[in-house]
């Protein structure tokens, strides 16, 4: 299959950095555009897949193609191993926001090492995270509001 072709069934996600000698620069995420590829691409008939992290990952992707971003969605992975699944930077303030995804958001006001140390490291003061079932709320965590959402809900950006 011609690279022209394959682009048409994927994208390709980079990391986002600040300091390339202080955060990991590894390749690219590859995103499938169709999640009937991607199940393909497994070897999965689309009425047999089940839907895992990988999965919802990847919708979620796609639901970010839909927002009238600037800059293109990326993540973040540090040398430390903390990681954010996506970084979206706002069209109106220019700040960056990290975005988890996640099968079952915490049902208290806790979130993920890993993003605390990127709100802490970056001052997004704000922070989403999409969940498979979960109802709309918000709360604030170290100075930046974190918006907890049902995955099929797109997010506001600030």
């Amino acid at each position: 299959m011609s690279t022209e072709v394959a682009d048409l069934h994927h994208r390709q996600v980079k990391p986002f950095f600040r300091n390339v000698k202080k955060e990991l620069t590894k390749s690219p995420k590859v995103y499938f555009l169709d999640l009937g590829f991607l199940s393909l691409a497994k070897g999965i008939f689309p009425e047999e897949q089940k839907l895992e992290g990988g999965v919802l990952e990847n919708a979620c992707f796609l639901r970010l193609k839909e927002l009238d971003l600037v800059e293109q969605v990326r993540f973040w992975r540090s040398s430390s191993g903390a990681e954010v699944d996506f970084v979206l930077t706002s069209p109106k303030s220019g700040k960056v926001i990290p975005v988890e995804v996640k099968f079952a958001a915490p049902a208290n006001k806790t979130v993920g090492k890993s993003l605390i140390s990127f709100l802490t490291k970056y001052q997004s003061g704000q922070a989403i995270i999409w969940d498979y079932e979960t109802e709309e709320r918000e709360f604030l965590k170290t100075g930046a509001k974190i918006q907890i959402l049902p995955y099929f809900l797109l997010p506001k950006i600030e």
